[in-house]
């Protein structure tokens, strides 16, 4: 059993407060009327949903008690928006901590990691496990209250293993733990609301790279996830997310986890100059680029497989090609001479290429980006030396 979301509740909520202001207006409206016209039976005074000029003018003074009743309503309406304006404030502020996973990478190396949802059947039956520190087959209250301190303190000491950059691990700077619910036999699978917060930390990364490769294990599928990159990169490859959908520039990601396991890849975009321009995948479509220019572009082994880029260069001109790619794709990299003539290529196991080649003659020079195998985001570099 999951936390529902909050969403239909929202919804729900407000069109019930919108039906009782609106039937408190109209019962209001209706004593008011009776105290000014007693004799009158006109209901064309009524207020209705379409009409929000409405008069509550009174052409007599009500007696005391009939005042009463009036400022008892009116407190009803006004009692019934604060309640309405609280609930709903208290709804939107429990939004803001999602059921799922949320990962943050801060910067390309440091993650911040948070999780909630209910933990369920064998799963949860082995976190009773884990919790029952004395052996007993029992898990009692004040294991409960200690496994949140053991487990900081363990995953303080040993690298953290539920996420890896580039194959390599961190260690968590803090890590927060609670739990409910899990008193009991340690064979029970009964669920227990689980939430996590921490922050993984990485010395041994560059904090410069083109390309990221993350791996984030999520226990088990059908999680609500969302990703985040960090500040001037973007995703450009996803693997074992169903549901996936993409924010603004491909800086987030958000979907369903269908395995244990979540990839991502993110490339950096900060400096780059533009973004190809579709369409370039023919030699007489390529994009001009200059000296000193980055550029971000996808290409796709099945439909969008290569992109051109055209430079002229005189003789003598070293030029400097960098290719940045997704590590589970394989995109290759080839400078060729007036569109058909090869003069170098890089083509290696994965994405990452590189050329450097001093030219002899002058002229119109191109360069192809081809996806050999897989899709994704690339960062394409171009120098003059």
């Amino acid at each position: 059993m999951r936390f529902g979301s909050i969403t239909d509740v929202q919804t729900s909520l407000r069109a019930k407060i919108d039906n009782a202001l609106w039937q408190y207006l109209i019962e209001l409206h209706s004593w008011r009327e009776k105290l000014s016209y007693p004799e009158s039976n006109d209901e064309s005074n009524v207020p209705s949903r379409h009409n929000h000029q409405v008069s509550l003018s009174l052409t007599s003074t009500p007696s005391r008690r009939k005042r009463k009743r009036i400022a008892l309503a009116s407190g009803v309406i006004v009692g019934t928006v604060i309640l309405a304006v609280v609930s709903l404030l208290f709804f939107e502020s429990q939004e803001e901590y999602p059921v799922g996973w949320l990962i943050e990478m801060v910067d390309t190396n440091t993650v911040k990691v948070n999780f909630k949802g209910d933990i369920e059947g064998e799963l949860a039956a082995i976190l009773r496990l884990n919790i029952d520190m004395n052996g007993d087959g029992r898990v009692e209250p004040d294991e409960v209250k200690e496994y949140p301190e053991h487990i900081r303190e363990s995953r303080m000491s040993y690298p953290a293993y539920d996420i890896m950059i580039d194959y390599e691990f961190g260690k968590y700077s803090y890590y927060n733990l609670a739990l409910k619910n899990a008193i009991g036999d340690v064979d029970s699978e009964a669920p227990i609301p689980l939430t996590i917060s921490a922050a993984i930390d990485w010395s041994s990364i560059d904090v410069d790279k083109g390309y990221y490769y993350i791996e984030i294990s999520t226990g088990e599928p059908n999680w609500p996830f969302r990703f985040y990159s960090p500040s001037g990169y973007r995703i450009n490859s996803v693997g074992e997310l169903d549901n996936e959908s993409h924010g603004a520039s491909h800086t987030t990601v958000a979907g369903t986890t269908k395995a244990s396991d979540v990839h991502i890849g993110i490339i950096k975009t900060v400096g780059a100059n533009y973004d190809d321009v579709e369409p370039n995948n023919r030699i007489n479509e390529a994009n001009p680029i200059s000296d000193g220019d980055m550029i971000t572009g996808i290409v796709e082994e099945y439909g969008d497989e290569f992109d051109y880029y055209e430079i002229f260069l005189h003789g003598s001109d070293n030029v400097s090609i960098t290719l940045t790619g997704p590590r589970e794709a394989d995109f290759d990299l080839t400078l060729l001479y007036s569109g058909y003539t090869q003069v170098d290529s890089s083509h290696g196991v994965y994405s990452n290429e590189s050329i450097s080649h001093t030219v002899a003659l002058d002229g119109d020079y191109y360069i192809r980006v081809d996806a050999d195998d897989g899709a994704g985001c690339y960062l394409l570099e171009v120098n003059l030396n």
